[in-house]
């Protein structure tokens, strides 16, 4: 296992984990309130604009949060632990919301089973692969440590889950294939 933080002074929890975590949270939840009601506000032909700027801009910012939180926890010596849990509680943000809009249209159990689509699926892994390059670079940079192959496996495992789900969820029979077994899950568990 690694050392974490040797040469890196190690700073509060808060300012190490909270704030960085909360801070993008924040700024996606800005986004999502801007994307949902900019057209309360009239604003003709700039309402389409920005729900688009805000829509896109939901989905890349959830893709790029491990870079941002890798570059602030970082420097600020969290742990490994740290750093992934903070790069995925935008992510963890946006699932709940799903759920609960789910949650007024199926059941807890259909709710739940909708957590394995290949809309969760893909930006769970995707969202893995980024956190692991992040992680990658991180290892491969930091001068206090002599890395070995064993310790940049976790990563290059973790690098390989977002190609890896691509194919399984879009290439393979252009994603008709795990579209059918989400489907017979369903029918089997719900009807």
């Amino acid at each position: 296992m690694i050392q974490e933080s040797v040469f890196i002074d190690r700073q509060p929890f808060t300012r190490r984990f909270l704030y960085p975590a909360m801070l993008v949270l924040g700024i996606w939840v800005v986004m999502n309130l801007i994307y949902a009601n900019a057209w309360k506000f009239d604003l003709g032909a700039a309402n389409r604009v920005i729900s688009w700027v805000c829509g896109l801009g939901d989905v890349i910012f959830r893709v790029l949060t491990p870079v941002m939180i890798y570059l602030i926890t970082c420097s600020r010596g969290a742990s490994l632990t740290e750093r992934v849990v903070a790069g995925m509680t935008p992510s963890f943000g946006w699932a709940v919301y799903q759920f609960y809009l789910a949650l007024g249209v199926f059941s807890v159990g259909e709710t739940i089973y909708y957590g394995f689509s290949s809309a969760f699926l893909f930006a769970f892994f995707v969202l893995i692969s980024v956190t692991g390059l992040c992680e990658l670079v991180f290892r491969l940079t930091a001068k206090q440590h002599r890395q070995t192959k064993k310790q940049l496996l976790g990563p290059a495992m973790a690098i390989l889950m977002g190609p890896l789900s691509v194919f399984v969820l879009m290439v393979w029979g252009g994603g008709v294939h795990f579209f059918y077994v989400y489907q017979e899950g369903y029918k089997l568990l719900f009807h």
